[in-house]
C-alpha cells in the first residue's frame, strides 16, 4: 500500500501539460477566428464604402446633367420671352396703324360707331359683323387715347425686358460652364468625403478610378473611332441647330407667337359680281413671329381689306387689297433677310401690307445677342449612337493598406511581446498587401413612372424617348462592375 501511494504522487501534474497544449491550440484558434472575422468585416465595409463612393459620384454626374437640362430650359424660356416681346411690339404697332388708317379706309365703321345705323348695315355687307365690332371698339379706344398710351408704354418696356432676358442668359451660360468645368474636382471631393465619413476613426482608405488606364466617361468617353471625347460638350456658333429646333418648338406652343390670324367675311357675296361669281369680301388679319437663322427674331402683323369688283366683262370678278394696318419688329444680333418666311401667312394673304410692314419695322436690334451657346450630350450620342440610350458609367477602386486592417498583426491591432516584436504566427495576409473593392455607378435617362420602354414623344412620331439635356430626368443606380467589358466594346482598350 505504501508503494502505490508513492507512485500516485509521482503522476500528479501530467494533465497540466495536456491542458497547456489545449490552451495554446484554443488561443491559436481564437486568434484565427478573430482575424478571419476582422478580415470579413473589413472586406464587407470596404465593398459597402465602394458602393457608396461610386453612387455618390453618380449623383454628382446626374445632378450636373439635370442642371444642364434645367438651365437649357431656362435659356429656352428666355428666348420665348424675347419672341413674345417682339410679337407684342409688332402687334402694338399694327394697332396704332389700324387706328390711324381707320377714318380713311373704313369711314363707314366710324359712322357706325357714332350711331349711324345705315352705315352699320352697309359695313356688315362689306366686311361682316366681326370686323364692325372690332373697328368700332378700336375707334372709341383711340378717341380717348388708350391705343397710343398702351402701345407706346408696351414698346418702351420691350427693350428693358429683352435686356433683362439677356442678363439671365449670360448668367445661365456662366453657371453651365462653371458646373461642367468644375465637376471633376467636385466629384473627387464628394468621393473623398464619403470615404472618410465611412472610415471616421477607423484608419484610412484610398479612392481611385477603376483603372488609371481606362477612360473617365465624363471627360474621356470613347468616340467610336479609337479616340476619346467628353460626355457633355459646349455648342456655339453654327452648332446651335439642335437648340434652335427646340426653341422654335417651344415658342410655337404659344399661338400668339406662331400665328396671329383672323378673318371677317361679309355674309353676302359682292353684288356687283353676281350672278357669275359668288365671291365674298373679307378683312384678313395675319401675322406671326419667326426665328431667322440663329440670331434674329422678327415679327410681322398685317391687316388688309380684300374687296371684289366686276371687271370689264360681266363674268369677270377681280379682287383688290387695301392695307388697313401693319406693324413689324426685329430683335437681332445680325440683321438677316426674312427669305421665304410666311409670318402666319401674312406674306401670301396680305402681300401689299406685308411689304410695307417689312420695310417699316424698326430694325433696332433691341440689344439681342442671338441664341446662346449651350451644353448638350456629345455628338457621339446624337449621331453615331443615336439609337442607343445614353449611359454615363463611372468605376471606382478603393484600397486599404494591410497595416490599416483591424487584425492582430496590423499596426492598429497587433499583439506584441515587447516593443520591437510581435506574435508572427497569426499574421493575416492579403494580395499585394492591400485589400481592394471596386464598384460602378450608372447614370441613365428615364422619366419617373415611365411606361414600358420609355414610350414618350408620340406627338412627334418618335415613340421611344432617348436621353437629352433638355429634359431633367437623369437618374443614378449601381451597375455591375463590368465597365471594362463595356469600354472594350466601345473600342477602348486598357
Amino acid at each position: 500500500m505504501k508503494r502505490l501511494g508513492c507512485s500516485a504522487r509521482r503522476q500528479r501534474g501530467q494533465a497540466l501539460i495536456l491542458g497547456l497544449f489545449v490552451l495554446i491550440a484554443g488561443l491559436a484558434a481564437l486568434f484565427l477566428f478573430f482575424n478571419v472575422g476582422q478580415l470579413s468585416r473589413e472586406k464587407t465595409k470596404l465593398v459597402n464604402t465602394a458602393d457608396a463612393v461610386a453612387y455618390s459620384a453618380g449623383v454628382v454626374h446626374a445632378r450636373a446633367l439635370n442642371f444642364n437640362a434645367y438651365s437649357n430650359r431656362a435659356l429656352i424660356a428666355n428666348e420665348v420671352l424675347i419672341a413674345q416681346m417682339v410679337s407684342l411690339s409688332s402687334w402694338a404697332g399694327y394697332m396704332q396703324s389700324w387706328a390711324e388708317n381707320l377714318p380713311t379706309v373704313h369711314n363707314e365703321c366710324v359712322q357706325a360707331a357714332n350711331g349711324n345705323y345705315w352705315a352699320a348695315a352697309a359695313s356688315q355687307l362689306k366686311y361682316g359683323p366681326d370686323y364692325l365690332v372690332a373697328c368700332a371698339a378700336l375707334y372709341w379706344a383711340n378717341l380717348y387715347g388708350a391705343v397710343d398710351l398702351a402701345a407706346d408704354g408696351l414698346q418702351a418696356a420691350v427693350p428693358w425686358v429683352i435686356a433683362a432676358a439677356e442678363v439671365n442668359k449670360g448668367l445661365l451660360q456662366v453657371a453651365q460652364t462653371t458646373i461642367n468645368a468644375g465637376l471633376i474636382l467636385d466629384r473627387q471631393r464628394v468621393m473623398r468625403e464619403v470615404a472618410d465619413a465611412n472610415y471616421a476613426g477607423d484608419g484610412m482608405v484610398s479612392v481611385d478610378l477603376l483603372s488609371p488606364t481606362l477612360p473617365d466617361d465624363w471627360i474621356r468617353m470613347a468616340d467610336g473611332n479609337g479616340g476619346v471625347t467628353p460626355f457633355v460638350r459646349r455648342y456655339a456658333d453654327d452648332e446651335r441647330t439642335r437648340f434652335r429646333e427646340v426653341t422654335i418648338e417651344a415658342a410655337n406652343t404659344d399661338p400668339f407667337i406662331r400665328q396671329r390670324s383672323w378673318t371677317s367675311r361679309a355674309p353676302l357675296p359682292e353684288p356687283s359680281c353676281l350672278p357669275f361669281n359668288w365671291r365674298h369680301n373679307e378683312v384678313r388679319r395675319r401675322g406671326g413671329t419667326v426665328l431667322l437663322g440663329f440670331d434674329e427674331w422678327q415679327a410681322v402683323d398685317t391687316q388688309s381689306y380684300h374687296y371684289n369688283f366686276r371687271g370689264k366683262r360681266p363674268w369677270n370678278c377681280s379682287r383688290r387689297e387695301v392695307a388697313t394696318g401693319m406693324g413689324g419688329e426685329q430683335a437681332y444680333e445680325e440683321d438677316q433677310s426674312p427669305g421665304s418666311a410666311h409670318f402666319g401667312r401674312s406674306r401670301s394673304d396680305n402681300p401689299q401690307a406685308h411689304a410695307r410692314a417689312i420695310s417699316e419695322s424698326s430694325g433696332s436690334g433691341l440689344g439681342y445677342s442671338g441664341l446662346p451657346a449651350y451644353h448638350d450630350l456629345n455628338r457621339v450620342w446624337l449621331d453615331t449612337r443615336r439609337d442607343e440610350d445614353p449611359v454615363l458609367r463611372h468605376g471606382v477602386r478603393l484600397t486599404r493598406d494591410r497595416s490599416q486592417l483591424r487584425t492582430t498583426d496590423s499596426s492598429t491591432g497587433q499583439i506584441r511581446t515587447r516593443s520591437d516584436s510581435r506574435i508572427g504566427a497569426y499574421e493575416s495576409t492579403v494580395a499585394g498587401n492591400v485589400m481592394a473593392a471596386v464598384s460602378t455607378s450608372e447614370v441613365y435617362f428615364e422619366r419617373p413612372f415611365a411606361q414600358a420602354d420609355n414610350r414618350w414623344g408620340l406627338r412627334s412620331g418618335r415613340p421611344r424617348e432617348l436621353g437629352s439635356l433638355f429634359n431633367p430626368y437623369w437618374q443614378v443606380r449601381l451597375a455591375p462592375s463590368n465597365a471594362l467589358g463595356e469600354w472594350m466594346r466601345q473600342g477602348v482598350t486598357p
